[in-house]
């Protein structure tokens, strides 16, 4: 987080995604770009990439696809409510354990 308390937002993966580093593990935390297809990296600065956080994507009715990293392990609550732009299944990777 800066010091404005916001997500420190890093260009890995599709730029635009904003990360939070929790214990040893990334989380991604929102996306304010404007790509179409949104890439999840596996890992940042060598943390791996494991959460997406509540609403994290919710209400962004521009992404068309969303490709998730087999190092996720959970999606919260409502993190893609709302997108309505999705043309395409979500693939799942089969390390989450948690949505």
């Amino acid at each position: 987080w800066n010091p404005n308390g916001r997500p420190i937002v890093f260009g890995v993966g599709t730029k635009g995604l904003t990360y939070v580093l929790n214990e040893n593990e990334y989380t991604v935390t929102g996306y304010t770009g404007s790509s179409l297809n949104v890439s999840i990296p596996e890992t940042y600065e060598n943390k791996k990439v494991t959460k997406i956080s509540a609403n994290a994507f919710a209400g962004n009715t521009a992404i068309k696809r969303v490709s998730l990293p087999s190092s996720l392990k959970t999606i919260e609550n409502n993190a893609f409510e709302g997108c309505t732009g999705l043309n395409t299944h979500i693939l799942i990777p089969d390390g989450v354990m948690s949505i």
